[in-house]
């Protein structure tokens, strides 16, 4: 079942096939994609991956990624939720028009909220890019811990593997 979310300020609305053209702009703007997409250009196939990686948890677990949506804003802010391939992990991601004023944050705890309140036995990771420190907080603040260090496939740059305890 797909569950719509809302926070104090922020309304996550399930990703669907219908945001296929947003995602895809999205995670080509440069600042996002320095992080989120090892700095390269994603193709449209790559996002309706990502989209039906979603549509798969939503159906096995109840979770899966999330448009974020400013309860003020008409058009979507960032993307926040699970996304699973040898591990669930927690992502995020908000344009740079809109960071620095706690989105990540809320938007991450509500879908940890969700997450918990679902009883499942999974454990929830996040891999992040050493030098984005902006996401190194947000993940301290869900009380993850980092658990490794590895190096990153495609850049060979640094990751932090968190695991919340």
């Amino acid at each position: 079942m797909k569950k719509e979310l809302i926070t104090k300020r922020l309304r996550l609305i399930p990703v669907k096939n219908q945001d296929l053209d947003f995602l895809f702009s999205f995670l080509r703007n440069d600042n996002i994609k320095k992080y989120l997409c090892d700095n390269r250009n994603v193709e449209k196939a790559f996002v309706k991956s990502i989209i039906s990686n979603s549509d798969i948890l939503f159906d096995k677990k109840g979770i899966g990624l999330w448009l974020i949506n400013s309860l003020d804003k008409l058009s979507p802010i960032g993307f926040c939720g699970f996304f699973e391939d040898q591990l669930l992990e927690l992502i995020f991601a908000i344009h740079p028009d809109n960071q620095k004023h706690g989105y990540a944050t809320e938007s991450a705890s509500k879908v940890i909220e969700y997450f918990n309140q679902l009883d499942l036995i999974d454990e929830i990771y996040a891999k992040i890019d050493k030098p984005n420190i902006a996401s190194h907080v947000v993940i301290a603040k869900m009380g993850m811990s980092e658990i490794n260090e590895e190096k990153n496939q495609i850049t060979g740059g640094d990751i932090k593997v968190y695991k919340m305890m």
